[in-house]
């Protein structure tokens, strides 16, 4: 049963592989290209993403928090007369 199974795997995978000629494959150049993205590049990319998330953070985020300040700045009056204790 296992060697069923291992004969009927390597035809599937030879099937599959021969489909895909390694050499006319875009995937195998790809592979084999050894440029990339420069580090000013790649660091002014990084920069820009970190940026843009804390704008969206900010904007998502900054009504919240000015109506938590504006909830507890108005609701903290101590100017206002306190009631003692044992009146009604």
């Amino acid at each position: 049963m296992l060697e069923k199974i291992n004969t009927l795997s390597i035809k599937a995978y030879l099937a599959v592989k021969s489909l895909f000629p390694e050499k006319s494959c875009e995937s195998y150049r790809l592979r084999d290209d050894e440029r990339g993205v420069s580090p000013v590049v790649a660091t002014v990319l990084l920069i820009l993403v970190a940026v843009l998330a804390a704008l969206m953070v900010w904007t998502f985020l900054g009504d919240y928090i000015q109506k938590l300040i504006d909830k507890i700045t108005d609701n903290t009056n101590f100017e206002e007369e306190q009631p003692t204790v044992g009146s009604f």
